[in-house]
């Protein structure tokens, strides 16, 4: 799909307070991209940047191609981009007519046959957008705000953008009104229009969008295709820290929250009234108690302790009388042996508490590793399938490079031996190709060989040519001239290359270039493999735990979060080093130390 906005490297401060941290972002035609994350992430502020409300402190913003600056909205207007906020930006004394062509309104009010021309279009747009019974003459500020907010979506579709900005649209919607507007933004797609899709309902996400940005306390920190992503994984990443955030809310706020967040959260909520009475759990919670909400709701506190909970039952109820927040870990729970139980307050804004809450997360990791585990032997059935289909090719390609070099000996003419010149080629990459399979099935009964890391690098890079080419990334080799062999297990070796290289493609936007040096390091007797993108970088408060076991900051399906918990293993398995350095937004260079 063509490139309609690219985005690279946003910084943006208020009054000396951050709000967007070297952010990248890039949107396709025919696409509804969905940016999510908790309040204040930068969701708005990005957009506004790019439709021409904000200037950035630093970075670039390209439209269709051209790098753009824009000093107002009708710059932005002009390029063809169009965005509806979150607040209101309807003149309430002007009716929707007005609202809507405020620009190219006539000014002279008796040429009442052409005004009655944009009456007429009006009318059109509310049909092309199902609204219906909303009057056109009387001033917008007397219409309902789901009215309102029409007008103004109203006045995007009049405008007819390329770029399309939706800012939290559903607040002021009904599920029917939504469902309409979900039909106009399929419509758009469908014509090639790009549009932002800015909201914290990560069902809306997977209703409707096609990739999804989740931003975070002004980083990146993924972009991925919907259809590759795991619903509570992406709830995780988008809503981590949510819960903490619910203790100065008042009810109304908190069930709104309930709605989008709560019922997908992979912990176990439990809600008690300001008696101790349980009024709500969500679907983890109803799993760990194998029973239902309904068997659940009205429970005491202490009945559900009592129940469920084997030991430090009276720790917890003291911390929860006593509205003490505190943490028990490798507590046995319901249904799970192990889980980390965290208690809260939810207090009003008079700090008079209107109820606590209960978090329960179920921390086994025995299914995981199971699947891993599984995964791991289809991984290795299949490269022994590989090695075996590779050799079968290897014959008949045998047989094709003969009667190439046959043809070779006729008489040909210049075009004839350009062509067979192209197929030999061909032929050839086709047997690196099929060389690197083979290479990466191989089965050793143990022990270190001879591996040279340029050959491997470069067979590496081979072996994940499709992925490069998918989102069409450049790569910049440093490599010796010279074979650089050291003693290792080729296998293995090949795997961390794969995991970094594979976290470099993920986290790089379509279009950009990965970095790859290997480099003799004679004063430390050994080679330094350098790997380097320009991605959403890592943000310091997770760096270190990026190489633990299971820790992710991923939401794709297949993600078991011990990619680099692997690489860590075999690196030093071999007497080497891997470290990372990263800046949020900017970069990310993985650094594999291998001694000789």
């Amino acid at each position: 799909m063509t490139e309609l906005v690219r985005m690279r490297n946003i910084h943006l401060s208020f009054s000396g307070t951050s709000v967007l941290n070297g952010v990248d972002f890039q949107l396709k035609a025919g696409e509804i991209h969905a940016l999510i994350g908790e309040h204040r992430s930068g969701k708005t502020s990005l957009m506004r940047i790019l439709a021409g409300e904000l200037r950035p402190g630093r970075g670039t913003v390209s439209v269709a191609g051209r790098s753009v600056t824009f000093s107002s909205p009708n710059e932005a207007a002009h390029a063809g981009i169009g965005m509806v906020h979150q607040n209101l930006q309807i003149i309430p004394s002007l009716n929707a007519v007005e609202n809507i062509f405020a620009r190219t309104l006539p000014r002279v009010w008796f040429r009442f046959r052409r005004y009655g021309e944009y009456i007429r279009r009006t009318e059109a747009i509310f049909l092309r957008m199902g609204v219906t019974n909303l009057n056109l003459s009387v001033p917008t500020g007397v219409l309902p705000e789901a009215q309102q907010q029409a007008v103004e979506i109203a006045r995007i579709v009049a405008q007819d953008p390329r770029i399309v900005i939706l800012d939290e649209v559903a607040q002021r919607q009904s599920k029917v009104e939504m469902e309409r507007l979900f039909r106009l933004m399929q419509e758009f797609r469908d014509a090639g229009k790009g549009i932002v899709y800015i909201t914290d309902n990560v069902n809306e996400v997977f209703e409707i969008a096609d990739r999804v940005t989740v931003l975070a306390d002004g980083h990146r920190k993924n972009t991925e295709l919907v259809k590759n992503l795991d619903r509570l994984k992406l709830v995780r990443m988008a809503f981590n820290f949510a819960l903490d955030q619910q203790e100065n809310v008042t009810p109304l706020v908190l069930r709104q929250f309930n709605e989008t967040v709560i019922r997908d959260l992979p912990v176990g909520v439990f809600i008690f009234d300001e008696d101790g009475r349980l009024f709500h759990v969500n679907d983890e919670a109803e799993r760990l108690c194998e029973r239902s909400s309904v068997d659940l709701v009205g429970d005491t506190l202490d009945e559900i302790l009592a129940e469920h909970l084997e030991r430090s039952h009276d720790e917890i109820l003291s911390a929860v009388h006593e509205d003490t927040k505190r943490v028990w870990d490798g507590v046995p729970f319901g249904c799970a042996e192990f889980t980390r139980i965290q208690t809260t307050s939810i207090r009003d804004d008079d700090f008079n508490t209107l109820g606590r809450v209960i978090l329960v997360q179920d921390e086994t990791m025995d299914q995981a590793m199971a699947e891993y585990i599984a995964r791991a032997e289809k991984m290795e059935s299949t490269a022994e399938l590989a090695a075996g289909v590779a050799h079968e090719i290897n014959n008949p390609l045998a047989t094709i490079r003969n009667y190439v070099e046959i043809l070779r000996l006729r008489n040909t003419d210049g075009d004839t031996g350009t062509k067979l010149d192209r197929i030999s080629a061909e032929l050839d990459r086709i047997v690196e190709i099929v060389g690197s399979l083979l290479s990466f099935s191989k089965v050793r009964a143990g022990g270190r060989q001879p591996v040279d890391v340029v050959a491997l690098t470069r067979e590496t890079v081979t072996l994940l040519g499709h992925r490069f080419r998918e989102k069409r990334l450049g790569v910049r080799f440093s490599l010796p001239d010279s074979p650089v062999t050291i003693p290792a297990d080729e296998n293995r070796l090949k795997q961390v290359l794969i995991n970094i290289l594979v976290n470099s493609i993920e986290a790089t936007l379509d279009g950009e270039e990965i970095s790859i040096a290997v480099e003799l390091l004679p004063e430390r007797n050994g080679v330094g493999i350098c790997i380097r993108d320009s991605g959403s970088g890592i943000p310091d408060q997770v760096r270190d735990q990026i190489f633990r076991p299971f820790y992710s900051t991923k939401a794709s399906r297949t993600n078991t979060g011990l990619g680099l918990s692997i690489c860590k293993h075999i690196v030093e398995s071999h007497g080497g080093t891997i470290t990372v350095e990263s800046r949020a937004g900017e970069f990310t260079e993985v650094k594999v130390f291998l001694p000789e």
